[in-house]
């Protein structure tokens, strides 16, 4: 992805300002023009982006293909793979859960928990921010389980 420049953040920014959301649809109609901020964000050569475009549907599908974990006491629906830590930061991969090797267990399970505390920071980002309009206590607990998941990401 393309370095953001303050021009294109402005430019968004001002969207939604005059919309009151932001939709996507927003966005490209604005980058249409060459002298747009946002039109350099964007592949405008129809065969790469389609050929971009079938890339995020694979990945939707890939998302949506899912396993059940049961025990006697629960039922876990969950994805059937996940990001393969052998595959290097830059490029994709997922492998199935199942088929993950055991040398990789616990670099994919940090891995895992480092998304879920990223997630965390976001929930806990929008907390702050709204603090007014949420329940008292509910910024403290979320950083307590951001903490919570942190520290298990040290112990591993």
């Amino acid at each position: 992805m393309k370095k953001l420049t303050t021009e294109c953040i402005d430019a968004v920014v001002s969207l939604e300002s005059k919309q009151g959301k932001l939709e996507p649809d927003l966005i490209i109609n604005a980058a249409v023009e060459e002298d747009s901020p946002l039109h350099y964000y964007f592949e405008w050569d129809d065969a790469v982006a389609g050929a971009a475009h079938r890339l995020d549907q694979a990945r939707e599908l890939i998302r949506r293909i899912k396993f059940v974990v049961s025990t006697p006491e629960v039922e876990i629906k969950s994805f059937r793979y996940i990001r393969d830590v052998e595959v290097p930061g830059d490029e994709q991969g997922y492998i199935a859960i199942k088929r993950i090797k055991q040398k990789n267990v616990n670099a994919t399970l940090v891995d895992e928990l480092e998304r879920c505390s990223a997630y965390l920071m976001r929930a806990l980002t929008f907390a702050m921010v709204r603090e007014d309009a949420i329940p008292e206590g509910t910024t403290q607990k979320i950083e307590g389980i951001k903490e919570e998941i942190d520290s298990l990401i040290e112990s591993l």
